[in-house]
């Protein structure tokens, strides 16, 4: 059974801050992405609608795994599209 205390007495005004202090470090980014999945995993089991089909299986993988890709080289995409707006 899951255990709401355990919830409630989360130090979540830490987490707060350490967001809005700015960027997140790169864990923390993977760590709130990958959990919104698994949030959406857990609520289409608990609400019965049935296994995915493979094909859908799949999308949703590569979705995460790209999703994944793009954070971690997040400072690298930025940095390659400034460079080549100021060579233009």
């Amino acid at each position: 059974m899951l255990n709401f205390d355990l919830i409630q007495q989360a130090r979540w005004q830490d987490l707060y801050t350490m967001l809005a202090a700015g960027e997140p470090s790169l864990a923390m980014r993977l760590l709130i992405l990958n959990s919104a999945f698994l949030v959406y995993f857990a609520y289409r089991r608990a609400m019965a609608k049935g296994k995915p089909t493979p094909k859908v299986s799949y999308a949703v993988q590569a979705i995460l795994f790209a999703l994944n890709i793009l954070v971690m080289l997040n400072k690298d995409l930025y940095f390659f599209s400034r460079l080549t707006e100021l060579l233009r």
